[in-house]
C-alpha cells in the first residue's frame, strides 16, 4: 500500500526535479541589479511573480516565492496522504523565522491579551509543541534568541518520529539525510550560540544529543571549548576554522549530494519527493536572499560568495 499511494508522486517528483535551477543560473540571478530585474529573469519559472507589477516590493517577492512553494508542498501532500506530517514540515521550515519572530514579540513584550491571540493563531496552526518548548525555554534563559531554534529542533524531532513510524518506507539515502541534517543543525547552533555568547548550558539543552553522527559526550565537550574556533575543531572541522561560513555552505552541498542520489540511484520511495522538495527548497531560499541582497545593495560577487548554498 505504501509504494503504491507515493508512486504517482514519485514519478511527479522526479519529473520536476529536472526544471530545477543550474548552479549557474542561480548565480546569474545574483548579477541582477534590481529587483525587476530578477524578477524578469525568474517569470517563466515563477510566472506568479508577474502579478506583482514593475516595481515589486521585496516583502510581495518573497511571500509569492514562499507561497508557490508551499502550494507545491500541499500538491505533493494531497497525492500522498501518509506523508503528510513530513511533507508539511517543509512549509513549517520556510515560516518559521516569521512565526518564531511572533512569538517572540508575544513573550517579549508580556502583553497578556496580544499573546494570547498569537498563542492560539499558533496552535491552530500546529506549532502546540513548540509553544510549549519556547515557554519553557524562555522563560529559563531569558534569551529571545533561542526561540528559533526551538522551532527547528522540534521540527527535527518530528521528522524523526515520522521516520521510526514508516521505517518500512524509507531508504537509506532517506535516513542518511536526517542525520545530516541533525548535524547541520548542531553544528550551526553551537558556531552561532557562541558566537553570539549564548549562555552554554542553554546551548547544550537545545542540542539534539542522538541521531546525528557525533556521540552527545562530543557534544557536550564542544560546548565547553572556550572559542567557536576550539569548538569546531572538536567536532573534527579544524580546517574550517578560519572559514566558518564555508563549514555551513559544505554542510548544505553535502545534504545536495545525498539527496541527488535519490535520483540518480533509481530510488521510489518517500525519499525521491523529500530529496526534490528539499532541492527545491534551496533554490527558494537562495532566491529569496538574492533578492534581500540586492535590495540592501551587496555587489553580485559578495552575494555568491557568502550568502549562496
Amino acid at each position: 500500500m505504501f509504494l503504491s499511494e507515493i508512486s504517482y508522486a514519485v514519478v511527479k517528483a522526479a519529473a520536476r526535479k529536472g526544471h530545477l535551477l543550474l548552479e549557474q543560473q542561480i548565480l546569474d540571478l545574483a548579477s541582477s541589479k534590481e529587483l525587476k530585474e530578477l524578477v524578469n529573469k525568474l517569470k517563466d519559472k515563477y510566472p506568479s511573480l508577474l502579478a506583482l507589477g514593475p516595481n515589486p516590493s521585496l516583502e510581495a517577492f518573497e511571500r509569492t516565492i514562499f507561497d508557490d512553494f508551499c502550494k507545491e508542498v500541499e500538491e505533493f501532500a494531497e497525492m500522498f496522504p501518509k506523508a503528510k506530517m513530513i511533507l508539511r514540515l517543509f512549509e513549517q521550515e520556510i515560516d518559521e523565522e516569521r512565526i518564531s519572530q511572533e512569538l517572540i514579540w508575544a513573550l517579549s513584550e508580556r502583553k497578556e491579551k496580544e499573546y494570547e491571540e498569537i498563542v492560539l493563531k499558533l496552535r491552530q496552526m500546529g506549532y502546540d509543541e513548540e509553544i510549549k518548548e519556547s515557554e519553557r525555554i524562555f522563560q529559563k534563559y531569558n534569551t529571545p534568541g533561542l526561540v528559533a531554534s526551538v522551532f527547528a529542533r522540534c521540527r527535527l524531532l518530528k521528522l524523526r518520529k515520522f521516520l521510526k513510524k514508516y521505517k518500512a518506507g524509507v531508504s537509506e539515502v532517506l535516513a542518511e539525510y536526517v542525520r545530516l541534517k541533525v548535524d547541520e543543525f548542531n553544528i550551526t547552533t553551537l558556531i552561532r550560540g557562541i558566537k553570539n555568547d549564548i549562555r552554554r548550558d542553554a546551548l547544550e539543552e537545545l542540542l539534539i544529543p542522538d541521531g546525528g553522527s557525533f556521540r552527545h559526550t562530543l557534544l557536550k565537550e564542544a560546548v565547553k571549548a572556550p572559542d567557536v574556533n576550539k569548538a569546531v575543531a572538536v567536532l573534527g572541522y579544524s580546517t574550517y576554522q578560519d572559514n566558518l561560513r564555508s563549514l555551513e555552505r559544505e554542510l548544505e552541498r553535502e545534504v545536495k549530494r545525498i539527496l541527488t542520489r535519490a535520483y540518480y540511484n533509481g530510488y521510489t520511495n518517500l525519499a525521491a519527493v523529500i530529496g526534490y522538495l528539499e532541492l527545491k527548497k534551496i533554490e527558494v531560499m537562495n532566491i529569496v536572499r538574492i533578492a534581500n541582497c540586492i535590495s540592501r545593495g551587496i555587489e553580485s560577487k559578495r552575494i555568491a560568495s557568502e550568502f549562496l548554498f
